[in-house]
């Protein structure tokens, strides 16, 4: 069923663009619907509010470093910090994986074995999906304020 629909959405991109513009339509499209969806589901103001005081922490904790007790201290609430904002990213992300689950293996078996040469290297399309979802995921996240 799921690879009927994924054959009939995503075979005439492949059909028009090739092995190369499939993979990079993929990638910027998987990007694009993750960062939104990570955007909206995640408690941004709070994740933030969190990353503002983990700094401080880190900053306190170089200042402390000597004293064990405050040390310790300033680390425990450093992990509390990170469990807290683990807890607003932990089901968004769940929810990012599962599609990947089901495209990935459709992708494997639309593409199989397929070679992207890019600057006269042979990659295959998986390493080249990563490349790409590296370099770009973060100008994506800029560029939509997530």
């Amino acid at each position: 069923m799921i690879t009927e629909v994924l054959n009939f959405i995503f075979l005439p991109v492949l059909a028009k663009f090739g092995t190369v513009g499939f993979v990079i339509f993929m990638s910027l499209l998987f990007l694009l619907l993750t960062s939104i969806f990570m955007k909206e589901a995640t408690q941004q103001k709070q994740v933030k509010q969190i990353k503002k005081e983990l700094i401080k922490l880190s900053a306190d904790l170089k200042n402390h470093i000597g004293n064990k007790e405050i040390a310790y201290k300033i680390n425990k609430k450093i992990m509390d910090r990170n469990l807290k904002s683990a807890s607003y990213t932990i089901i968004p992300t769940i929810l990012v994986i599962i599609p990947m689950f089901m495209i990935f293996p459709w992708m494997s078996a639309t593409v199989p074995g397929a070679v992207i040469t890019i600057f006269g290297l042979e990659i295959g399309w998986i390493i080249t999906y990563i490349i790409l979802s590296l370099s770009l995921g973060h100008l994506l996240r800029k560029a939509i304020g997530a």
